[in-house]
């Protein structure tokens, strides 16, 4: 699997939600890279971190689309969410992590 790291420059939700799913600068997604080589290439500890968090901010953005709502106002809303709270991306992961542990 190729070495990826993940965009340190990313800071908004339509960033990360670009690098997730088309990729920047010609790189690959991350969705991409997912389906094809699953965990592997994510090799370094601090990928698997950012990785891990990042995704819970693209699963908030998929729950949203589930209940019908079209992608690029998901990725707004979430957006909305991080702008108005004046949260770093790390802050808004962290918002919905504790969300989702609540609704466990």
């Amino acid at each position: 699997p190729p070495l990826y790291i993940l965009s340190r420059a990313v800071s908004t939700v339509p960033q990360l939600w670009r690098e997730w799913t088309v990729g920047l600068a010609g790189g690959p997604s991350v969705q991409g890279l997912e389906d094809m080589y699953g965990h592997r290439w994510r090799q370094k500890h601090s990928e698997q971190v950012l990785y891990g968090r990042r995704k819970i901010i693209i699963q908030e953005i998929w729950r949203r689309q589930a209940r019908g709502i079209n992608t690029s106002t998901a990725v707004e809303e979430v957006e909305l969410v991080r702008q108005r709270g004046q949260l770093s991306l790390y802050q808004l992961y962290q918002v919905l992590n504790r969300q989702k542990k609540c609704t466990l």
